[in-house]
């Protein structure tokens, strides 16, 4: 990853929802305590669609999603969380989810 693809992964997954990266590292340490494997996926996507009709715009949307998946495996098992939002509380709830 380039010096500028990771300070632009910075601003969109941490510094804007205010999550702090070593936070995040150490809800993913609780979530895995005790666990073979896992990882935490983190997400920020933008859409924009303009359709045409005849060469006017009818229709144009512009979405920007943002997330997280939480993924624990021991043994046999695997669990998962995941919510909308980059919000420390739902990732501490995930890591209760998948801890257990």
């Amino acid at each position: 990853m380039t010096e500028t693809a990771r300070a632009i992964a910075t601003e969109l997954l941490f510094r804007r929802p205010g999550l702090d990266p070593a936070e995040a590292a150490a809800i993913l340490e609780r979530a895995l305590d005790g666990c073979d494997d896992g990882e935490l996926f983190l997400e920020h996507a933008r859409d924009e669609t303009i359709v045409l009709d005849q060469g006017h715009i009818d229709q144009a949307a512009f979405t920007v999603r943002t997330g997280f998946g939480l993924r624990a495996v021991s043994g046999a098992t695997v669990a998962f969380a995941h919510a909308g939002g980059l919000d420390p509380a739902a990732m501490r709830r995930a890591a209760d989810t998948v801890g257990a």
